[in-house]
C-alpha cells in the first residue's frame, strides 16, 4: 500500500511506500509513523506478521487534511473504528462513514485508490487487520463453515465492503484488539497468539447473526447510549447507577439498559466490568511500581480481594500470575 497526505492546498505532507506490506519477515514491536506538530498529532503504528499486518491510527488534526491511498494485489481489511468517526471514498465513488464503536470488511483486488478526510479537532483512533488473500485461501480450506460464504463473494465481486450498514462492536471484541496489540510482551509466541485472535475475530464477526445496523437504532437515542458509554468511562472508579445513568442523557432506565445491549453486545455493567478489568492489566503491565491494592483502588474496587476475584473471573490467573506471565 502507497499513501499520503495533503493539506487543504494539496500540499504533501508525509508519503509512504509499502505501508500494510504482507511480507515473509515479522515485527512484532512495529513501525511508527509521525507528521510535523505543525498539523496536529498523527500516530500511526504497524506490526508485521508472515499473512497478517496490523495497523492502529490515532490523531487529533489541527486542519483539515486528506489521507490518500493506493492498494496493490489482494487483501482483505477488517477496519474498527474505535474513537471519532470517519468518512472516506473509494476508487473516486461513493462516500462513506464507519462511525464510532462500529466495523467493517473491505475486500480488495487489483488496484484501489482511497481518500479519507480527516476533520480538524477531530480526535479519532482505528485499528485495521489486514490478510493476504493466499492466507484468506488457506483458513477457508481449514473453516469452511466460517468463511465460505465470504469466499464465494469475494471470488465474485473481487472489490466489495462486506456490510452497507457498518455494524457495532462489543466490549469483547475491543478486548481481543487490545490483547492483539500487546501481543508483543508474549515474546516467542506472540506470532502464533495474534494469528489465533486473528482468527478469532472473523468467526465472531462473521458468525454473529444479531449485529444492528446503524438505521435500526435512532440517531437520537444512538447519540445517547454513546454519550452514556463515555460516562462509565471517565467514571469507572465511581460510575453511576443505572437511574442516575439515564438521568444524566435524558432517557428511561428500560430504554438505557435495551439500547445499550443492542449496542455493544453487553449490559451497562458488564461493559463497565470489561472496561474496569482492561485498565487493570494495562497497569499491571505498564505500571510495576503499583502493588494489587493501589491498581484495585484506580480502577473503582475498595477491597483489593474483590478486585483480585473478578480479575480472576475475567482472565483466568490472578493479577499476580497475569504481571509475571507478562513480564517473562
Amino acid at each position: 500500500m502507497i499513501y499520503a497526505m495533503y493539506d487543504g492546498e494539496l500540499n504533501e505532507i508525509i508519503r509512504t511506500e509499502n505501508f500494510h506490506k504482507l511480507d515473509k519477515t515479522a515485527n512484532y514491536l512495529g513501525n511508527e509513523k509521525k507528521i510535523n506538530e505543525h498539523f496536529g498529532n498523527f500516530r500511526l503504528t504497524e506490526t508485521h506478521l508472515p499473512n497478517i499486518c496490523i495497523s492502529n491510527c490515532r490523531y487529533n488534526i489541527l486542519k483539515d487534511v486528506k489521507l490518500i491511498g493506493e492498494t496493490c494485489g489482494e487483501m482483505l481489511c477488517l477496519t474498527f473504528m474505535k474513537k471519532g468517526n470517519s468518512h472516506f471514498s473509494y476508487n473516486r465513488g461513493d462516500n462513506y462513514e464507519l462511525k464510532q464503536n462500529s466495523f467493517n470488511l473491505f475486500c480488495f483486488s487489483g488496484i484501489n485508490n482511497y481518500t479519507n478526510f480527516l476533520s480538524k479537532g477531530k480526535q479519532n483512533e482505528s485499528t485495521d487487520i489486514i490478510i493476504s488473500k493466499t492466507y484468506f485461501d488457506t483458513l477457508t480450506n481449514k473453516y469452511p463453515h466460517i468463511f465460505e460464504n465470504l469466499h464465494r463473494q469475494y471470488s465474485m465481486k473481487k472489490n466489495f465492503m462486506l456490510y452497507e450498514n457498518s455494524p457495532f462492536f462489543s466490549q469483547e471484541i475491543l478486548s481481543i484488539l487490545q490483547q492483539i496489540n500487546e501481543a508483543h510482551l508474549l515474546g516467542n509466541t506472540a506470532e502464533l497468539y495474534i494469528e489465533s485472535k486473528t482468527l478469532e475475530l472473523f468467526a465472531r464477526l462473521l458468525s454473529q447473526k444479531s449485529n444492528v445496523p446503524y438505521n435500526y437504532i435512532p440517531e437520537n437515542l444512538r447519540n445517547k447510549i454513546i454519550e452514556a458509554k463515555f460516562i462509565l468511562e471517565n467514571s469507572y472508579v465511581n460510575p453511576p447507577g443505572i437511574h442516575e445513568l439515564a438521568l444524566q442523557i435524558g432517557i428511561c432506565d428500560t430504554a438505557l439498559k435495551h439500547y445499550f445491549k443492542k449496542m455493544f453486545d453487553n449490559t451497562v455493567f458488564g461493559y463497565l466490568f470489561e472496561f474496569r478489568m482492561n485498565k487493570a492489566s494495562n497497569l499491571l503491565i505498564h505500571n510495576k511500581n503499583l502493588n494489587i491494592s493501589e491498581i484495585a483502588e484506580q480502577i473503582g474496587y475498595e477491597h483489593h480481594t474483590h478486585f483480585c476475584t473478578a480479575f480472576k473471573r475475567k482472565f483466568g490467573v490472578t493479577p499476580l500470575e497475569y504481571r509475571r506471565k507478562a513480564c517473562f
